[in-house]
């Protein structure tokens, strides 16, 4: 969890100094933060360590778990999405972080996501 937090800080790091303007990701800080919680019951001190070091600025898009489920084998919690995304949900309201859900399938989903963005960074 250290490497891959400490490699997510660096790459994020390298996309601020080529296009600080606006930069879309799919992962940060409390995704680490939430699964090590949830698979671990702990957060390591080299963890925290890069969790408290972590200035980043964000909006989130948290996404319900309302598509089909797709196996792949790096995919966990087949049974368990919902009770993740309430942890994302209530990590996002504890920290008084910004975000909006997206739900729906399809064009539908990715056209709310693509109006939220354009909204919030009035693109």
């Amino acid at each position: 969890m250290v490497d891959i937090a400490q490699g997510q800080q660096d790459l994020f790091a390298m996309q601020v100094l080529l296009n600080p303007s606006i930069i879309v990701n799919d992962t940060d800080m409390s995704v680490i933060q939430i699964w090590s919680e949830a698979k671990y019951h702990r957060i390591s001190p080299a963890l925290q360590s890069i969790l408290d070091s972590a200035k980043q600025h964000h909006y989130y898009l948290l996404c319900y778990p309302d598509l089909p489920w797709e196996d792949d084998p790096l995919r966990e919690s087949k049974n368990g999405r919902l009770a993740l995304f309430d942890l994302y949900f209530k990590h996002l309201e504890a920290n008084n972080l910004p975000y909006s859900v997206i739900r729906g399938m399809g064009k539908q989903r990715s056209e709310l996501a693509i109006s939220i963005i354009q909204e919030k960074f009035g693109l």
